[in-house]
């Protein structure tokens, strides 16, 4: 297995944002314990050649500044290399995650807000399908468009 690289990263990072948002009720459980519970468990974590890889391919300042913030000695109790590339991918996905599903549930706030309280689902794949209501929202990305489409109808089923 090479690095993991940035762009996979990226783009693990969006389906996982998508999985905490579709896989847990947030009115009921806290954002920031589904991130922990969907980054966790996952394989580039709880694998530490992965670990390693995702250290060696990624950029993890974010990550690894997290850590510091909580901890002024962050890597104590970590008695090998491996332990330390395992608690700094989890940093550097967790935080990734988190700001990746804080940034859709935004997206979802705006496009509520801008729709109001009645609305249909066919007013909501018009607005999201109108490259100028998109626009006006502030919308320009189509994935989150869509993602935020999906949450939408799946909430109101």
């Amino acid at each position: 297995m090479e690095s993991i690289t940035q762009e996979e990263f990226n783009i693990e990072v969006q389906d996982l944002a998508e999985n905490v948002l579709n896989d847990y009720n947030l009115t009921e459980v806290d954002y920031f314990d589904a991130v922990h519970e969907v980054v966790d468990g996952h394989q580039w974590i709880i694998y530490t050649y992965q670990a390693q890889m995702l250290c060696c391919g990624v950029d993890t300042t974010a990550g690894v500044d997290w850590l510091c913030e909580l901890n002024s000695e962050p890597f104590a109790g970590c008695d090998t290399l491996g332990q330390v590339h395992t608690k700094v991918a989890y940093a550097a996905l967790y935080e990734a995650v988190l700001t990746a599903t804080e940034t859709l549930l935004d997206t979802i706030g705006t496009v509520l807000t801008a729709l109001g309280d009645d609305f249909t689902e066919d007013e909501i794949l018009s607005a999201l399908c109108d490259g100028e209501a998109m626009a006006k929202l502030g919308l320009t990305d189509e994935t989150a468009v869509t993602d935020t489409h999906n949450y939408i109808k799946d909430s109101r089923a």
